[in-house]
Formats: structure tokens, sequence, C-alpha cells
């Protein structure tokens, strides 16, 4: 054998060696830890249960035709939850026969906190539907709802965004507030003009305890107002999207963090492709 290839077979010798003391060291106590650890693939799901199911409210389950105000709908729907930081469970629906928003409150336990639920829409002529909320904790906490009511205000479509609040823990609430007052039909989040969903709308709180809201129109434009006196007054609407009629804005979903900066996203009507926007605001939505 030649002196080079002495040399490279001494070479490669010292290299499996090297290596092989190398694997040991640093590969096969990763090895061991492997093997230690539990398994994980094919093994069973911890065990999701359930409590059995609380009725919050029921109804005879009849939808006639669609006669806008007068049609006759005799069912539950529209149910929506918020839970604060003391484990208390707030439920919000619509009773279509009542052609109202409903409230109740339950504690950690699934018991009721009020003796029955509470009427928050308070007006049995006009359509109240998909309702939105924020519950704060406290004795008693706040709850501040945000809802669609089908007014026909002289536009094409019927529409207007109302709000209204509690600071007593849900056993009364303020006067309604119409944040929309507008004709064009708000709530509804255009896909085309023949098809587009009710409930386009969307209530946030702050760490400091401002209140977003924000919703859409039928004709496509999206709306943002804020609370900063725990909803005794909101600011004039402030038009974020929706300028071109051609691509509507439709279901805005809203969130703030610490600083008050505040993120809007919402989907684009009449588009194949249902493009996502998002905006975001550094002072507070101002």
């Amino acid at each position: 054998m030649s002196r080079r290839l002495r040399r490279n077979a001494l070479l490669m010798t010292r290299s499996r060696t090297y290596w092989s003391r190398s694997f040991r060291r640093s590969v096969l106590p990763l090895v061991a830890a492997l093997i230690a650890a539990p398994a994980c693939v094919g093994a069973e799901p911890p065990a999701v249960t359930w409590d059995a199911p609380i009725e919050v409210a029921s109804g005879e389950a009849y939808q006639g035709p669609w006669r806008m105000n007068r049609s006759q709908f005799f069912f539950v729907d529209d149910p929506t939850l918020a839970i604060d930081d003391m484990g208390n469970v707030g439920v919000s629906w619509v009773d279509q026969s009542r052609k109202d928003v409903y409230f109740q409150l339950y504690g950690s336990d699934g018991v009721t906190r009020l003796r029955e639920a509470i009427n928050v829409s308070r007006t049995p002529t006009i359509f109240s539907w998909l309702p939105r909320m924020v519950l704060t904790p406290g004795t008693p906490g706040s709850v501040y709802i945000l809802w669609q009511e089908i007014v026909f205000s002289g536009g094409s479509h019927g529409g207007e965004i109302f709000f209204a609040r509690s600071r007593d823990g849900g056993r009364s609430f303020d006067a309604p507030l119409n944040l929309s007052n507008s004709e064009p039909g708000d709530g509804k989040g255009r896909l085309t003009r023949r098809y587009w969903d009710n409930g386009s709308l969307d209530i946030a709180m702050g760490p400091r305890g401002t209140l977003y809201a924000a919703w859409t129109e039928y004709d496509g434009a999206l709306w943002f107002s804020r609370s900063t006196n725990a909803g005794e007054s909101f600011t004039e609407p402030l038009r974020v999207a929706g300028e071109d009629a051609t691509r509507p804005a439709r279901a805005p979903s809203l969130a703030a963090d610490g600083d008050d900066t505040v993120y809007l996203a919402w989907t684009v009507g009449e588009d194949p492709r249902a493009d996502i926007r998002v905006a975001r605001s550094n002072d507070g939505g101002r």
C-alpha cells in the first residue's frame, strides 16, 4: 500500500472514531430521552367531558314567509356568550316570537343569577337580531350588548345598529342607543347584489375600558365608533373602508391590546377571491 493510501486510511479511521464518540456524546442522550418520554404517536387524546346541557330558552320552531316586521317567526335564535374573570357567563339571544334580544347571567356553577331573562331591546314590533356582547367582572359587573334592528329608514334595505348597557350585572339595561342612524341598511354584509348576511357587526373592549363598535351597511361602507365613558355615548361613526360600492366591506371583527391599539379585520364582497383586510389604529380609534 502506498504512503498516500496508508495516510488516507489512517485519517478515515480517526474520523470514524471521532464521529463515533461525538455520536455517543450528543445523539445517544437524545435517543435515551426520547425513549423515556411518553409515547404520543397513536396515543389516545385526553378525554373531553361536557356537563349536561342547560336549556336557556325555547320556542315553537315555526318560521313563516318573510314579510318584513310582520313575519310570523316563532323560534329562538342567534345565541352569543361572554365570560368574565370571575367565571360568570353571560348569554344573550333572540326570541323571534317577541322580536327582542334577551339576556341571562349564569355563575360558574351553571345556576342562573337573574330571576328571569331580561329584555334588552324592548321593541316588540321590530325584529332585533344577532347580538354581540362584552361582559366585565365586578360586584356587580357591566354588560354591553350590540345588535342589529330591522328598522326601515327609507333605504333599499332595513337595518340599524343598536347598543345597550347594564351597570348592575344585567338586572336592568339602559335605553338602547342607535349608533348608525342611517338609511342604507346597517348590519348587512353584502356578498353579491342578490345575497347578503345580517349580523355584520362586532363589539370589543380595550384593557382601559374603551368600547369599540364596528359594522357594515348593505351599500358597502365599514363604520367604526368608540365610547370612552362606559357606553354613555359613542363618537360619530368613522368610515374605515368600503368607499367603492363595487367592493363592499363585510363581516368586521375587532380586537384591542394593552396600549389601546385597535385592530379591525373584514372581508370583501363582490369578489370571488374574498380578500381579507386588516386595519390598525395606534391612537385608540381616533
